[in-house]
């Protein structure tokens, strides 16, 4: 039995396998839980769909799309297909190369005279204050650490980066004299 990516919303349509929860080649029961699918909305866990041995084909952290055959389930007793290519390995399969042919010698061209930009004279450098903006963290530094982003929170910062980009940043103030209200109260 394939294990497939299912359709899991109307507009997703790819995504990351972040995780095989079961190795290949281990024993399987229907319904455990045994790959964690990773798209812009949600990460989603998929469970199998019967029991047999887990057949991997397609690796964690590999970008896949709805359909797409990600791994095997072999019941019991059933013989395992022939080998079938994962599906990244038989669209490069289907790719026909050229046959090299005698290849024609074309005749050299001059090269073009480069012409070399005069030297601008260096800017003087403005002083910095050192207290207008904070140093953010290096990666090089102690304490800090680089991790790849995962699919929901590089959507998340596109769509934060975008609000920040369109939206209307202004501030209001509104002054007024209190000075009769403050006679009145008193």
């Amino acid at each position: 039995m394939d294990i497939k990516i299912p359709n899991l919303a109307e507009s997703v349509t790819e995504g990351d396998l972040a995780a095989w929860l079961k190795k290949d080649g281990e024993r399987v029961e229907k319904d455990d839980l045994i790959l964690e699918l990773e798209t812009d909305k949600a990460t989603v866990e998929l469970a199998a769909e019967a029991s047999g041995t887990l057949k991997i084909l397609v690796q964690a952290g590999e970008t896949v799309h709805v359909g797409d055959v990600v791994g095997r389930i072999v019941e019991e007793g059933e013989a395992e297909p022939a080998h079938e290519a994962a599906p990244a390995e038989k669209a490069s399969e289907q790719k026909v190369e050229p046959k090299p042919g005698p290849k024609k010698e074309e005749p050299k061209k001059p090269e073009p005279e480069r012409k070399v930009a005069p030297a601008k004279k260096p800017e003087p450098e403005r002083p910095e204050p050192e207290e207008s903006e904070p140093a953010a963290p290096r990666a090089d530094e102690p304490g800090t650490r680089r991790e790849r982003m995962t699919r929901l929170r590089r959507r998340i910062a596109e769509r934060l980066v975008e609000a920040q980009r369109t939206a209307a940043i202004l501030t209001t103030f509104n002054e007024i004299d209190m000075t009769e209200v403050l006679e009145l109260r008193r």
